[in-house]
């Protein structure tokens, strides 16, 4: 036969792909419910904050209490106890959300000295991430065991484990109430702390105006000007109210007697946004010891200035030709 005729792909590489790949499906397959529930959830969490329909709902609410009180220190402590001997129920899950809030304020803190800062979509997508990176590890960990030692949870059986650790049958009522109580109220604690980082209360609302001069810095202003000259400043203007809001830019000149305007813009700034525009004005009267005054105003309301910033300038009449 022909040397040229095509090679068929060989049956060992074909058998390593079935079998690679039958190792991936048994990995899924044979993963425990609470850690299939732990990505799924996850994962619902990290898609709301980008599904309209979802956003700002009482599910999207849930996923991300879910998300930071659960999620995280569950599957952080599944990780590392993969075995059901290393820790009974009640411990495992009192560690599980104490080691939630740790790792989200750990998540927290690193995201403050980044430029994504402490936002709902950073903290939701590194917290989300976190967890099914994490649960695939504590999957991969309880496979490495023999079935009978790993920590398997059947819903059913731990409840009952559960409340059979922490309400045994020779303990006084009193002593069971007691730590019901407790119970509850640690749930609740983290749950708020956990809602609190997932939707924290909206700061003091303002804006930010300010003039710079041409170089970009707050000094160096142009404040000597020949009629008919031009000066440039730079208005800045950052948006901490919260929402989305449309802005109005004025700028007069005022002499004491009479004013008039000589520049005006408007545009729109997103909550934390800032814009910074170079304005060039050309005075158009004389005199000295004038007020340049650059007002701001907020939302369409343009009966009174939001803000104001001013310099005090000469204009001269232009040197006359010889």
């Amino acid at each position: 036969m022909s040397d040229n005729m095509p090679k068929l792909p060989s049956s060992s590489n074909t058998d390593h792909r079935l079998t690679n790949a039958s190792k991936i499906v048994h990995f899924i397959l044979d993963m425990d419910i609470d850690l299939k529930l732990t990505i799924v959830l996850a994962f619902l969490a990290l898609t709301s904050i980008y599904i309209p329909q979802i956003k700002g709902t009482a599910l999207m609410t849930i996923l991300g209490l879910f998300v930071v009180v659960v999620a995280p220190g569950y599957a952080l402590v599944a990780a590392l106890f993969p075995g059901k001997a290393a820790i009974n129920g009640n411990i495992r899950i009192v560690i599980s959300l104490g080691m939630s809030v740790i790792i989200t304020a750990l998540i927290g803190l690193v995201l403050n000295f980044t430029a994504w800062g402490i936002r709902l979509e950073p903290v939701a997508i590194s917290l989300s991430y976190f967890s099914i990176i994490v649960a695939l590890i504590a999957n991969m960990r309880r496979l490495g065991l023999n079935e009978e030692d790993r920590q398997s949870p059947h819903i059913r059986e731990t409840i009952s484990l559960i409340f059979g650790e922490a309400f045994p049958k020779e303990v006084r009522f009193s002593d069971k109430v007691v730590t019901f109580v407790f119970l509850v109220s640690m749930v609740l604690s983290i749950t708020a702390i956990g809602y609190v980082i997932v939707f924290p209360q909206n700061g003091e609302k303002y804006t930010e105006f300010y003039i710079l001069g041409p170089d970009g810095i707050a000094e160096n202003y142009t404040t000597n000007f020949r009629l008919g000259d031009n000066g440039t400043f730079i208005v800045g203007v950052v948006n901490h109210e919260q929402k989305s809001l449309a802005y109005n830019v004025r700028v007069v000149m005022n002499n004491g007697f009479d004013q008039s305007t000589l520049y005006t813009d408007q545009f729109t700034l997103a909550n934390d946004q800032t814009l910074e525009k170079a304005a060039r004005i050309s005075p158009d009267i004389t005199g000295t010891n004038m007020k340049l005054q650059f007002f701001l105003y907020a939302d369409g309301n343009m009966s009174s200035p939001y803000r104001e910033c001013h310099v005090w300038v000469n204009v001269t009449q232009p040197a006359a030709i010889s």
